[in-house]
């Protein structure tokens, strides 16, 4: 009967695997949600060939058109559920077992969100100044955490600054930028 049960949901099912960058406390059966409706469940863990975290999902057929570029799968540890977010439906589709970032920690959701502003930033001249930005905040974090935390509240005041020049489509994706990095020099 679960055979039958796990060939069928198979069936009406798409996977995608989720690859996260640090440590991600995921278990196979835990749920798959988005805005609070359960979408799928992870069917399957394990270590990539980067030996990074990966969980697969499988995504009740009827919300696989949910699954876009520029989307992600956080994990929300205190409910113990993965939640899909970054859900624009401007983007195209992703093909059934398609890569998806995991995130799980600060690491995971700085690189999605430097990633994502700068993929949104339409204005080449204010693109650009956001790759040196992010480009100074890397040299001055590979120089050690003191050195950054010493050069933060100037990275954080450029971040501001240029927040308020990519106008309020973006303001949320820099304040999570800004988080970000401000738990990475925590």
């Amino acid at each position: 009967m679960l055979a039958v049960i796990a060939l069928l949901f198979g069936l009406f099912s798409n996977s995608y695997t989720v690859h996260f960058e640090g440590t991600a406390p995921v278990r196979e059966g835990m749920p798959l949600v988005y805005r609070g409706v359960e979408i799928g469940s992870v069917f399957e863990i394990g270590v990539g060939k980067d030996l990074k975290p990966v969980a697969e999902v499988k995504v009740k057929r009827k919300f696989r058109d949910l699954f876009r570029e520029g989307c992600a799968v956080s994990l929300d540890k205190d409910a113990g559920v993965l939640e899909l977010t970054g859900v624009d439906r401007d983007r195209p589709a992703l093909p059934d077992g398609s890569r998806v970032p995991g995130l799980a920690g600060p690491l995971d959701y700085l690189k999605f969100g430097v990633d994502k502003v700068r993929d949104k930033i339409r204005d080449l001249k204010l693109r650009k100044e956001y790759e040196a930005l992010q480009h100074e905040m890397n040299e001055a974090w590979k120089q050690g955490k003191e050195k950054f935390r010493e050069e933060w509240p100037k990275f954080k005041q450029k971040l501001r600054e240029l927040k308020d020049k990519v106008g309020p489509e973006l303001q949320e994706e820099f304040e999570k930028v800004e988080e970000a990095w401000e738990k990475k020099a925590d």
